[in-house]
């Protein structure tokens, strides 16, 4: 079968019309909304501040409290060395009447001063948890990376598709060319099978370019914590300048040890690490 290019394009468009488009913003937000490295961090956070919490009970004032019940009768029945021997006499019938005896107590403590190792492993526990928060920030920007690479991965195989495609309607185009020139005997027939095994060949790559474009699609997914089939067109859609290109490398790398949250938390864990010493 021939298919000529403006076929190709309308049979293009219309796959185009039958599948969802996602774009870029589109691919970013369902990873934020559903990668599991996401949900990891912001548990590993919540226990950091759990733990920080937790350390600082030290400090607060304690208060305990305890109660006991017994029943027994009021017998007295002396025990040796609990009452000296010169008073341990007995007298009175004994009764097995039973009575209720509670015992009550409550104590208040506060902590004044322990050489500061509350407030150090405090503050310690409280470097640590400030540490997690940037981790989890330093993973949500992996996150978004990942996004962002595997869609400009899938929308270049997407384009690879198409430039299969379009060689193929030139090769099938030859193909019809080759064959008219053969039959009316201004070509030798050796170049019709060179012609057709052009043709071959053309078919194989587009086969090859679509099984990239749908890997490409399934690491999409995977990058965006996402499960389910892959019935959707990445959007060709074009993106403005990114702010910061024309600065200097010096520049960029200033703000790059700035923003970068794996060093501010490597900062705050050389704290708590220093912390705990102390």
């Amino acid at each position: 079968m021939m298919l000529h290019l403006p076929v190709v394009a309308l049979l293009v468009a219309q796959a185009a019309a039958e599948h969802p488009t996602l774009t870029l913003d589109q691919a970013v937000e369902a990873a934020l909304a559903h990668h599991p490295r996401l949900r990891q961090a912001g548990a590993a956070t919540a226990a950091a501040e759990a733990r920080a919490d937790l350390s600082r009970a030290p400090l607060l004032p304690q208060l305990h409290g305890n109660a006991a019940y017994q029943r027994s009768t009021a017998n007295f029945t002396a025990r040796p060395g609990a009452v000296p021997s010169s008073i341990n006499r007995t007298g009175g019938a004994s009764s097995f009447d039973s009575y209720d005896y509670f015992n009550l107590g409550l104590s208040l403590s506060w902590m004044v001063w322990d050489f500061g190792q509350s407030w150090g492993s405090w503050r310690s526990a409280k470097a640590g948890a400030a540490a997690e928060e940037h981790n989890a920030e330093m993973t949500r920007q992996a996150v978004v990376l990942a996004a962002r690479a595997a869609y400009f991965e899938a929308r270049a195989s997407k384009a690879l598709v198409r430039v299969a495609r379009e060689t193929l309607a030139n090769q099938e185009r030859h193909l019809e060319q080759i064959r008219s020139f053969v039959e009316i005997g201004t070509r030798p027939p050796i170049d019709l099978a060179q012609a057709r095994t052009d043709r071959a060949n053309a078919e194989v790559r587009l086969i090859q370019t679509e099984n990239g474009y749908a890997t490409a699609k399934v690491r999409l997914n995977q990058a965006m914590g996402r499960e389910g089939d892959t019935d959707f067109q990445v959007a060709d859609e074009s993106f403005p300048e990114v702010a910061g290109e024309e600065l200097t490398l010096e520049q960029l790398l200033g703000q790059a040890l700035a923003a970068r949250p794996d060093l501010a938390a490597l900062a705050h864990q050389t704290r708590a690490g220093a912390l705990a010493v102390r």
